[in-house]
């Protein structure tokens, strides 16, 4: 039986942990030295060069099982973004459903609106006439009072002055404007006291002898912005008396017409 010196088996110990130590080193075709050093022959990625940051992958998919392998620092970097890209989809999810939902609409527009009070109406003469003026329209308890100031109308006549469905003025007839703004779909035509009545039927203005006129009143039954609400809506002045018959009282053309907006301070 062979015995060994202690000498000669410390030797034999130092040459095996070497030869350990040397194979620790994967061969150039193991899968692990594949995923860490990328060569012309490799059959997944081409050739590249090492990244900013030494990471031959950088910018690549996996494209294997094996190579699904994410590296500490990598993971470090990926979580935040992953995070924040959550968080922000999160987010912009939570705005769209609010923005396209009834009940978001409704609490944004009232927020909006809750603070106006007033409204005002720049008129301008239609194709061929002369008619200019302002409206000006307040909440008051009961409705909204209605101050009218006009110049260029036919002198000593009265003449038509109603609230329209469309804020619209731009065709020359101002007929773009529609019909009288009859939010309860009433279908009668009457004067301003009267109970049933489109709600936009303001009666008529009476001008002097310079074709001035003046107007002061309250139109029941509308507000700026809640019941029958008449801001954006069109205000016309017809070229004939309103003498209220049906359907819109035969007041003829119309010679001026504005769009009712929320009033400066």
């Amino acid at each position: 039986m062979r015995t060994f010196s202690s000498t000669g088996f410390a030797g034999a110990l130092a040459l095996t942990l070497g030869l350990l130590l040397a194979g620790c080193g994967a061969p150039s075709d193991s899968p692990t030295y594949r995923n860490r050093h990328v060569d012309h022959q490799d059959p997944v990625y081409p050739a590249k060069p090492l990244g900013q940051e030494g990471h031959p992958y950088k910018g690549y998919e996996p494209k294997s099982e094996m190579d699904q392998s994410v590296t500490p620092s990598d993971a470090a970097v990926a979580q935040p973004m992953s995070q924040s890209s959550q968080n922000q989809t999160t987010l912009h999810g939570e705005m769209r459903q609010s923005m396209h939902s009834g009940e978001g609409m409704a609490m944004m527009m009232s927020a909006a609106l809750k603070d106006i009070h007033a409204g005002v109406a720049a008129m301008h003469p239609t194709q061929g006439n002369q008619a200019t003026g302002t409206v000006r329209f307040t909440e008051v308890e009961g409705g909204v009072r209605v101050v009218a100031d006009f110049q260029g109308l036919t002198p000593s006549q009265k003449h038509g002055f109603h609230i329209h469905e469309f804020g619209d003025c731009t065709a020359p007839d101002a007929t773009s404007a529609g019909g009288h703004y009859d939010p309860q779909d009433t279908k009668h035509h009457d004067q301003p006291a009267a109970m049933h009545r489109h709600a936009g039927d303001m009666g008529n203005l009476d001008a002097d002898a310079q074709g001035n006129a003046h107007l002061d009143m309250v139109l029941k039954d509308v507000t700026l912005t809640g019941h029958n609400a008449i801001l954006g809506r069109g205000v016309i002045v017809h070229a004939k008396p309103d003498d209220f018959g049906q359907p819109t009282g035969n007041a003829g053309g119309r010679v001026a017409c504005g769009v009712i907006g929320v009033a400066g301070k």
